[in-house]
């Protein structure tokens, strides 16, 4: 399941970091835990950064709208379920200097029918997390390296598998995988000198670990399913920490969104008493 999570802004005028993900992935934890039937471990999920009207400052961004929202998704829809009912007894959150309260959460229903999708990155790609030397985990890839490919083919058809949600008969037919980074981004990036990979801090496991992360729009060509998996479970490493996070890049493709409704919650976190 895949949700918009929309917080009314409560302080208009405050202050996260650039890179917020620690922040994000230390409240869905803290959040989950508080649940009716907390998780005890990995539930596949991921989600992005925190959107709305903001500007770059040098203390970082400074939000000054109404409401913000991130995305959140999961492989188990329980996982979802039991966050919203564990957010929406929160009267109001700080995030950062933020302070927010919980308002509203929208449903995204996608389908994929097609082995070729383009997507675009909401949160940093990570195809390197451990097993490696520091220095390793921050070494450059090129996108167009056939390496490149092959790190994320084998995250994923290990995520797969660990996962449960997959036979080993299914994962064994997911073999046509091709990932292919626009090119025409890649080469206005050097033109303009803008930066498409940094250097990012995890905390998995918890030890802080720097980590090479990528931004770009890609084509993936793979089987419907596998395309499935990485837009609600994520893409590549450390996806409960913040990273690899994929959206639609058209719009147009088969997605529906509706209000999400669950037990005696209706989608503004009110209890429904009717």
């Amino acid at each position: 399941m895949r949700v918009r999570l929309v917080f009314q802004v409560i302080n208009r005028g405050g202050l996260l970091p650039f890179h917020h993900q620690r922040l994000l992935s230390d409240f869905i934890k803290a959040t989950i835990r508080g649940s009716r039937q907390p998780f005890a471990g990995s539930a596949f999920y991921n989600f992005s950064g925190l959107k709305g009207q903001s500007r770059v400052t040098r203390d970082g961004l400074f939000y000054d709208s109404a409401k913000v929202t991130f995305v959140l998704s999961a492989g188990d829809s329980s996982f979802i379920d039991n966050f919203i009912q564990s957010l929406f007894t929160y009267e109001q959150i700080y995030l950062g200097t933020l302070l927010l309260r919980p308002y509203q959460v929208i449903k995204e229903d996608v389908y994929f029918q097609y082995n070729t999708t383009k997507f675009v990155c909401l949160s940093p790609l990570i195809i390197i997390s451990e097993g490696l030397p520091q220095a390793e985990l921050k070494r450059f890839i090129s996108p167009t390296d056939s390496a490149f490919n092959n790190l994320l083919y084998e995250s994923t058809m290990s995520r797969m598998e660990r996962s449960g949600f997959f036979s080993p008969e299914e994962i064994a037919g997911f073999s046509n995988f091709s990932f292919e980074p626009e090119l025409e981004y890649l080469q206005k990036s050097k033109e303009l000198d803008k930066k498409y990979s940094r250097i990012y801090t995890s905390n998995r496991k918890g030890s802080e670990t720097e980590v090479r992360g990528y931004t770009l729009p890609f084509v993936l060509r793979a089987s419907p399913a596998v395309q499935d998996f990485i837009f609600h479970s994520g893409f590549g490493e450390e996806t409960e920490e913040g990273f690899g996070m994929v959206d639609l890049a058209d719009r147009s493709h088969k997605t529906k969104l509706v209000p999400y409704y669950e037990g005696s919650y209706d989608m503004q976190g009110k209890e429904n008493r009717n």
